[in-house]
């Protein structure tokens, strides 16, 4: 028996797919790493571990450190200001 399954969207991150699997890399261990990401998605529904944590991991990377706000942004508009689109 075959499942469909609908996702929610994911054009906006289609349009930056070398910069999000850069980012997801970086980011995340391979066992904690999201299989997708959809359009709507923040950092809160992909990521579960401790803010400070991530911020860290985010300082080394791209000398940068995210507000709680930042947290709630759609990852594609935090790609976005990472990498100044």
């Amino acid at each position: 028996m075959s499942q469909e399954y609908d996702f929610a969207e994911d054009d906006k991150l289609k349009e930056r797919e070398c910069q999000l699997s850069e980012f997801l890399d970086r980011m995340f261990d391979n066992e904690d790493r999201p299989y997708f990401v959809s359009d709507d998605a923040c950092l809160y529904d992909i990521f579960s571990g401790r803010d400070e944590d991530f911020n860290d991991r985010l300082q080394k990377w791209y000398g940068k450190a995210l507000t709680g706000d930042d947290f709630r942004r759609p990852v594609w508009q935090l790609l976005d200001s990472l990498y100044r689109r």
